[in-house]
């Protein structure tokens, strides 16, 4: 059953971390019109500050998170957890989880709320020439919230189904020192 949803979640992180990678070279290509155009026409290319504010960046700094979660890829000062037995650090890394998606959560249901109030109220920019709306760059909060809770409930159900059953439960690391360890890396 969990298998099923990491695959859906595994799914949905990288279908978002896409979506996130697709708005950077939108930006990096709107950016580079605006600057062309400005110094080659004298007309700068409209709404390069809106669109980057209100859509680039939200997505640009919320879609990952999921998919970096799913390959434990957040910051993390975790020195003293390896000082820990086995099982002690997956209980810690456990509380770490629960607490992370509590937060998560908190962040999800807010940032719906304020989406379907801005929804609602058909929030905008006005720029030089039209009216921009800004109300559906809320939605992108809230959905890449929403993944990233899926991707931490999942891995929060491995942790206790391992717990259950006496086994050790470890988020996959990708990371040098464990290529190190395992004598992997060059």
């Amino acid at each position: 059953m969990l298998d099923i949803f990491d695959r859906i979640t595994g799914g949905l992180a990288r279908i978002l971390l896409v979506l996130g990678c697709i708005m950077l070279l939108a930006m990096a290509l709107h950016v580079t019109i605006d600057v062309t155009m400005r110094y080659f026409f004298n007309r700068p290319f409209e709404a390069t500050l809106e669109l980057g504010t209100y859509y680039y960046m939200v997505a640009a700094s919320f879609l990952a998170l999921g998919y970096a979660q799913l390959h434990d890829k957040h910051i993390s000062v975790d020195f003293l957890l390896y000082s820990l037995s086995p099982r002690r650090r997956m209980f810690v890394e456990l509380l770490a989880l629960i607490l992370t998606a509590l937060m998560v959560g908190l962040i999800a249901y807010m940032a719906t709320i304020s989406a379907i109030e801005k929804t609602h109220s058909g929030e905008y920019q006005m720029l030089q020439h039209f009216d921009m709306p800004v109300w559906p760059s809320r939605w992108i909060l809230a959905i890449s919230q929403y993944v990233f809770l899926l991707v931490l409930l999942t891995q929060i159900a491995r942790s206790i189904t391992a717990a259950i059953r006496g086994e050790i439960y470890e988020l996959p690391k990708e990371n040098i020192a464990d290529q190190i360890e395992a004598g992997e890396a060059a």
